[in-house]
């Protein structure tokens, strides 16, 4: 699906920022908040959430987003249905859904599968509010890369003297992964379907892989990843997903001092592994974490100035930690 390109006039282009925010928790769960931020004028441009965790009841998205003054989200994106990236939607969608909240669901994986209770609540929810009553906009996405770019939220940023660009493209599922799983009808793991996206921001690229794992990410055209800015590693640091890592250190354009990499906890895997953490410090100049301490949550807060390239000094809150710098 593509969405025509619209213009968004800004004070000055050099108070543009993107706001990134990865949440995690001390066992498991993963949620991440996107904002396109004027700074001059504090004012939120364009929100996205990916994924949703809440932990003890509590839901530290949801206090993020009241900071930030999101009454609707612009999107919602599900990247697939385990239970860490799935506690907590219908209740999110609740507060923070309306009409013009676009939601991605991966293809193929909903299509009479066996969900954990969390997964099922809300797929229930939003087949029932979005499908059928039309509250929200709801789309099913895999991509047949390099044929299918499926670009979304085209959108000019202007001063009137100049300009930047911001869209993203759906990169996983892929379609042809999702065809196998779903036509042999074999049990597989819910990774096989997950959704990555690429953010493209001026000369920026910033990197959302969900859990896709090294079948997916190796189908992925290596000129996605030029210019990288910022990556959520895929899969919490598994040596499954830990093709990425070559495909962006062959053809990134970016000194290393600019590359982030930030990444969530699974301890029940014993996630995130060393040796992956290791291959990202070869071309990351800073790498975080999560954590799983004492607190209820972790968090990294990275702003990028946009008209600039330039990051500033990623702020960590709770359990999170800074594991290469």
């Amino acid at each position: 699906m593509n969405h025509c390109c619209k213009q968004n006039i800004v004070k000055d282009l050099k108070q543009l920022q993107l706001h990134i925010f990865l949440i995690g928790y001390p066992v498991e769960g993963e949620c991440i908040l996107i904002f396109v931020v004027d700074n001059s004028v504090n004012e939120v441009l364009f929100s996205m959430m990916i994924d949703c965790y809440s932990y003890n009841n509590y839901n530290v998205a949801h206090d993020i987003l009241n900071l930030y003054n999101i009454g609707t989200l612009d999107y919602f994106i599900w990247t697939h249905p385990d239970n860490d990236h799935s506690v907590g939607i219908e209740d999110t969608l609740k507060k923070y859904g309306l009409k013009s909240t676009t939601i991605l669901l991966p293809e193929g994986v909903l299509n009479g599968r066996k969900l954990g209770e969390n997964a099922t609540s809300a797929l229930n929810y939003i087949n029932s509010v979005g499908i059928r009553k039309q509250n929200y906009q709801v789309n099913r996405v895999s991509v047949s890369l390099p044929k299918n770019r499926n670009i979304f939220e085209e959108t000019i940023y202007t001063d009137t003297i100049a300009k930047l660009d911001f869209s993203f493209s759906i990169i996983a599922p892929n379609s042809a992964i999702v065809g196998k799983r779903t036509t042999k009808n074999k049990k597989c793991k819910l990774n096989d379907f997950s959704i990555g996206i690429i953010i493209h921001f001026g000369d920026l690229n910033f990197v959302f892989g969900g859990d896709i794992e090294n079948q997916t990410i190796k189908r992925i055209p290596e000129y996605y990843f030029d210019n990288i800015g910022y990556i959520k590693v895929p899969h919490h640091g598994s040596i499954s997903s830990d093709s990425l890592i070559e495909s962006v250190s062959n053809i990134s354009n970016l000194s290393k001092k600019q590359i982030i990499a930030a990444t969530t906890v699974f301890t029940n895997s014993s996630l995130p592994q060393q040796i992956v953490l290791d291959k990202y410090k070869s071309f990351c100049s800073n790498i975080f974490s999560t954590g799983s301490g004492s607190q209820n949550y972790g968090y990294i807060k990275t702003v990028y100035n946009i008209a600039e390239t330039t990051v500033e000094l990623p702020e960590i809150k709770g359990n999170a930690i800074c594991i290469y710098r």
